[in-house]
C-alpha cells in the first residue's frame, strides 16, 4: 500500500515528459510556424501568392507585354503576323503620308507597281467611336485594291501612280462622293482585303498580311484629333515582294 504514492509520482513524471517532448521539443525556438510570422509562403497557399505580395499586385498582361486598353481591338488575323518589314531595304516599296482627313472623308495612298504588273492602293477611312465612359477610340478601315492599267483609269487613280519605290505624301483626301464613285467602278477581283484596326487616339495600329509568318504587306496607322474635329492621320505602307 505504501508503494501507491511512488507509483503516482512515476506516472506524473512520465506525463510531464511526454507533454514537454510533443510540445516544446518539436519547436525548440518557441516561435509559431505561421507563414505570416516567418515571411514564407505556406505550402498550401495558391502558387505565386508570396511573389505577388512581394512584387505588388499581379498584372493581367503577360510579362513584357504593354497593358492594353480593354476597348482596343486588333484587326483579327490581319494584325501582327510576324516581324515588321524594314522599310529601308531597297527591295521594299514604301509610301509614307501625313494628312488632315475631315470626318467622313478617306485618304487614298499607294500607287506602286507589283511584280504581276498591277498597282496597289490603300483607301483608309478613319471614324470616331464614342465609348460608354465618354472617351473616344479611332476605327480605321482599309480597302486594299489592286488594279491593272485600265482599272486605274476607271477608278480615277492615275494621279497617284508612281514609279518611285520610296514615296512621301503621295496621297489624296477624297470626299464620300468621290469614294462612292470609285467603289462603283471597282470590280470584285480588285478588292484584295478589307481589314480594320481600332486604337486610342494617337496610338499606332498595324495591319500585316502574308503567308504564315512571312509578312508581305504592312500598313502602320495612327490618328489623333485635328483642330477641326477630324483626324491627323499618318500612314506607312510597306510591301515586300
Amino acid at each position: 500500500m505504501k508503494r501507491a504514492p511512488i507509483f503516482r509520482l512515476v506516472l506524473l513524471a512520465l506525463l510531464l515528459t511526454a507533454l514537454w517532448w510533443f510540445g516544446g521539443a518539436s519547436n525548440p525556438s518557441g516561435r509559431g510556424s505561421s507563414a505570416g510570422a516567418a515571411g514564407q509562403a505556406d505550402p498550401g497557399d495558391a502558387p505565386g501568392a508570396a511573389a505577388a505580395s512581394a512584387a505588388g499586385p499581379a498584372l493581367a498582361t503577360r510579362s513584357g507585354d504593354k497593358p492594353r486598353d480593354p476597348a482596343a481591338k486588333d484587326a483579327g488575323d490581319w494584325s501582327n503576323r510576324g516581324e515588321a518589314i524594314d522599310g529601308e531595304q531597297p527591295e521594299v516599296t514604301r509610301s509614307q503620308v501625313r494628312a488632315n482627313v475631315p470626318v467622313g472623308h478617306s485618304m487614298v495612298t499607294g500607287g506602286h507597281q507589283l511584280p504581276d504588273g498591277t498597282r496597289e492602293f490603300a483607301m483608309i477611312t478613319p471614324r470616331w467611336m464614342e465609348m460608354p465612359n465618354g472617351g473616344k477610340m479611332v476605327e480605321m478601315e482599309v480597302e486594299l485594291l489592286h488594279f491593272d492599267a485600265a482599272g486605274v483609269a476607271g477608278a480615277g487613280l492615275e494621279t497617284l501612280v508612281t514609279g518611285d519605290r520610296k514615296s512621301e505624301q503621295n496621297a489624296e483626301v477624297w470626299t464620300p462622293e468621290e469614294v462612292a464613285r470609285t467603289m462603283e467602278a471597282v470590280k470584285g477581283e480588285a478588292m484584295q482585303a478589307k481589314p480594320r484596326v481600332v486604337t486610342s487616339p494617337g496610338s499606332p495600329g498595324r495591319i500585316q498580311m502574308g503567308a504564315g509568318r512571312a509578312v508581305r504587306f504592312e500598313l502602320e496607322l495612327s490618328a489623333s484629333e485635328a483642330a477641326d474635329g477630324g483626324f491627323d492621320l499618318t500612314s506607312d505602307l510597306k510591301r515586300a515582294d
